[in-house]
C-alpha cells in the first residue's frame, strides 16, 4: 500500500539523523562521509521521484555527509533559526526567486530540486 500513496517529498526526521550519527561515531567511522542507511532512504525516495529534506541538521560535517549521501534538502539551525512570523512571506518570496542563504529548507545542490510548492509552502 505504500507504493501508492502520493507524495513528492519524503523527510528524515532529526531523531533519524542524531541516532545514525551517534551509531557511526561509536563504530568509529568518518561522520563526512556517506551514510548508507541515508543512501537507501533517498534510494527509496527515487523510485517516486521525490525530493529528500533531513531535518535537524545542525553541523557543516552533517551537511556534508548527507548531501554526499544523495539528500537535496537540509533543514535547521544550520540553515535558518526560528523567525518572528513577519519575517516568513518575505522569507518564502526570496526562496522562490532562488535566493535561499536565510530559507530554513536549504537545497543542498545534488539530484532533482523541490520547489517551494513541494516543501509544503503554497504558491
Amino acid at each position: 500500500q505504500l507504493l501508492q500513496l502520493p507524495f513528492d517529498v519524503l523527510k528524515i526526521d532529526r531523531s533519524l539523523l542524531l541516532t545514525l550519527s551517534r551509531m557511526r561515531e561509536r563504530a568509529g567511522n568518518d561522520p563526512s562521509v556517506p551514510c548508507s542507511i541515508v543512501q537507501s532512504i533517498v534510494s527509496f525516495a527515487s523510485i517516486f521521484d521525490a525530493a529528500v529534506v533531513c531535518e535537524g541538521v545542525e553541523t557543516d560535517v552533517q551537511r556534508q555527509s548527507l548531501a554526499l549521501s544523495g539528500v537535496t534538502h537540509i533543514q535547521g539551525w544550520l540553515t535558518g533559526r526560528p523567525q518572528e512570523a513577519d519575517r516568513i512571506g518575505p522569507l518564502i518570496r526570496a526562496y522562490r526567486a532562488g535566493d535561499t542563504g536565510d530559507a530554513a529548507i536549504h537545497p543542498l545542490g545534488r539530484g532533482p530540486q523541490a520547489s517551494p510548492s513541494a516543501v509544503g509552502w503554497p504558491r
